[in-house]
């Protein structure tokens, strides 16, 4: 099985974690090969792509895309394919080639007054 990785809020110490998410103990294992238990709604995987100030673009991640007035929420298909949601439900699909638009400016957990109108 693909290795993904992934991130999620430890329930210890509320810290994001950063590793590859194991379905069959519910944790994150870092770097070091060490398992956090970590809160199963903030999971989110990496999308593959980074913005372009080269930070990491994951699941949950809110973003400015130049051409929209509001910042918008990262989601992934099952495809593994990485789109964020604009104005009328419509699909902005996020890929290497058009990610120099694109800053991450925070996420839905950590800060969700970014996404009240």
């Amino acid at each position: 099985m693909r290795k993904i990785l992934s991130r999620g809020k430890s329930i210890d110490n509320n810290q994001w974690i950063y590793g590859y998410y194991d379905k069959s103990t519910d944790c994150i294992i870092d770097k070091n090969n060490s398992a956090f238990i970590v809160d199963f709604g903030t999971i989110g995987h990496f999308t593959g792509i980074v913005d372009k100030n080269g930070n990491k673009i994951f699941e949950g991640d809110i973003v400015n895309i130049k051409g929209y007035t509001e910042p918008l929420i990262i989601y992934v298909n099952n495809d593994y394919s990485c789109y964020a949601l604009g104005e009328g439900e419509e699909k902005i699909y996020i890929q290497g080639s058009n990610t120099k638009n694109v800053v991450v400016i925070g996420n839905i957990y950590d800060n969700p007054e970014l996404m009240e109108k």
